[in-house]
């Protein structure tokens, strides 16, 4: 597959430019971030790029959800702030978490209630299929030059 060139930072928005710059600084590629903050990677790529295309050929600026931008935040180990300001976004600390974001602490709470009574050997075969089923970086398993 061929990558495209990085389109210019001039065509970029600000939050799309503060996506790119991030991702890659931290080495990521766009669909491990995209899996990171929780989105699909055709949002990942319209964010990022500035636009999304429409059915007639043209463009528009694609729109986004708080919790997006949280997910967006946390993905490039960003300030949430910085990424609401970036977007155009209102930003308010004190705003609760949506509910989707609380019903996952709740899960897994539930999850790790669950895990305790289980016996060391299945906990074991838990977390072997937790750790199969992250995303794998290509490089990882190279050894470090010393």
């Amino acid at each position: 597959m061929i990558a495209a060139n990085p389109q210019p930072a001039t065509e970029r928005g600000a939050l799309g430019q503060v996506m790119y710059d991030r991702r890659t600084y931290l080495g990521y590629s766009q669909p491990h971030a995209a899996g990171l903050a929780g989105v699909s990677l055709a949002r990942w790529r319209q964010l990022e790029l500035g636009y999304e295309c429409l059915p007639d050929g043209g463009r528009k600026t694609p729109g986004t959800r708080p919790s997006t931008l949280r997910g967006i935040a946390h993905a490039l180990k960003l300030p949430t702030r910085e990424v609401f300001e970036a977007a155009g976004v209102p930003f308010d600390p004190n705003e609760p978490p949506p509910p989707a974001e609380t019903e996952n602490k709740d899960r897994k709470t539930r999850f790790l209630t669950l895990l305790n009574g289980l016996s060391p050997a299945q906990q074991e075969g838990i977390e072997a299929v937790l750790v199969s089923m992250q995303p794998h970086r290509p490089y990882d398993d190279l050894p470090q030059a010393s």
